[in-house]
């Protein structure tokens, strides 16, 4: 029967960690994690991967109810496998970082595949961001003319909240919701290709193109489903 090592993708820059039963790890260049699980049981999805549209708003709740935003979320065909692929934003646990997971999920009728694909920013934060915002800004501006009158009305915002120490304003900016922004694209992914974000989709993208099955099983494997069709 199918078990975690019936399924395969290309490792190449991956160093693997030992094994545990139905479990299995990598890490790429050192700073992007990957954990396959494999489950003896259908997914307890309330949807199947004939209804994306089900799937994206399931995931989207799951996701903000636990603080972070989807990015994206699709659906693969490979032969007889359908994958689902969806992309996350959380907070880090710590400070003011992002972790990003990208996360596939391999349903059949009596058993799972889930791979997490995680990486985290480390470092200086939030440059991807500030480069994306002035070049937007730049764009915005282009081939205006200089007089005032054809620069946009300044918007009056709140007053500054007043805080009594840093460790209170970062409570407060980690308190904000995570929302999706210009830099998440996937256009700016060749600008920054060592930025967290840039490095899960690259690998997202990567494993699908070379995901493989035990061919013992393709005359056997079905589909999840949640209800004939």
């Amino acid at each position: 029967m199918l078990n975690v090592h019936s399924l395969s993708f290309d490792l190449t820059d991956c160093t693997p960690y030992p094994d545990k039963p139905d479990e299995r790890r990598w890490m790429y260049k050192s700073s992007v994690a990957h954990l396959l699980r494999f489950a003896k049981q259908p997914v307890s999805w309330p949807f199947d991967l004939t209804e994306i549209a089900v799937a994206r708003d399931f995931y989207s709740e799951q996701c903000a109810s636990a603080g972070g935003v989807m990015l994206s979320m699709d659906v693969h065909h490979l032969d007889k496998v359908e994958v689902l692929q969806g992309l996350f934003k959380y907070r880090a646990p710590e400070g003011m970082a992002m972790l990003y997971v990208g996360i596939l999920w391999i349903p059949f009728s009596d058993c799972n595949y889930q791979l997490n694909i995680e990486a985290m920013e480390h470092g200086t934060t939030g440059i991807r961001e500030a480069v994306v915002f002035d070049l937007s800004r730049n764009d915005s501006l282009s081939g205006e003319e200089s007089n005032q009158s054809s620069w946009p009305e300044a918007k009056v915002h709140e007053p500054a909240e007043v805080v009594s120490s840093a460790a209170e304003m970062f409570e407060k900016m980690r308190a904000k919701p995570i929302m999706r922004i210009p830099s998440d694209d996937e256009k700016y992914d060749a600008m920054f290709s060592n930025h967290p974000l840039s490095m899960v989709r690259a690998r997202l993208k990567r494993v699908t193109e070379t995901l493989k099955m035990d061919e013992t099983w393709w005359q056997t494997i079905k589909p999840f489903r949640l209800r004939a069709h």
